[in-house]
């Protein structure tokens, strides 16, 4: 629901990892990070500037989801 909300490309999936793109993966990534927050920069063919997060938790997730919201 975020990602479409947002307008943010997705792929759907059935795993416990999201693989998505954003407008500024570098930024988003630093800016994730500076809060504890891992996300893991992905390329090849098709998914060039792509980043993966897998979920953790229901808090953690909660709080990835908040974070996202904010930097998206």
């Amino acid at each position: 629901d975020l990602f479409e909300r947002k307008g943010v490309r997705y792929w759907p999936t059935a795993a416990n990892f999201v693989l998505f793109h954003p407008r500024d993966g570098k930024t988003l990534t630093d800016r994730l990070k500076e809060r504890g927050i891992l996300i893991r920069p992905r390329s090849g063919p098709g998914i060039e500037g792509s980043v993966r997060l897998n979920l953790g938790t229901k808090e953690q997730t909660q709080q990835l989801i908040a974070a996202l919201d904010e930097l998206l």
